[in-house]
C-alpha cells in the first residue's frame, strides 16, 4: 500500500514532519534523514533511487527492493 514502510504506515510514525507522506522531499534534511532511516539507506542511495524513479516513496522503495534482489 503507498506510504507503507517496512509494514508500518508512515502517518503513524511522529518523528515525519513533511508533507505529504506518499512523497520524498529529497531537498528537506530532516525528510532525507526519516527516509534513509526508514528505507535503511544511505543518503547517496537515496539521491539514485530518487534520480532514477522520483520522488514518489512507493517507486523508491520498489526500486531499492529490485535492487537488492539476488540475480539484478
Amino acid at each position: 500500500m503507498a506510504g507503507e514502510i517496512n509494514g508500518s504506515d508512515k502517518g503513524e510514525d511522529r518523528s515525519f514532519r513533511g508533507g505529504d507522506p506518499r512523497l520524498i522531499d529529497y531537498a528537506d534534511a530532516s525528510e532525507r534523514a526519516y527516509w534513509c532511516k526508514a528505507l535503511l539507506v544511505s543518503d547517496s542511495e537515496l539521491y539514485g533511487a530518487v534520480a532514477a524513479v522520483g520522488n514518489s516513496a512507493q517507486s523508491v522503495k520498489d526500486w531499492l527492493a529490485a535492487k537488492r534482489s539476488p540475480g539484478k
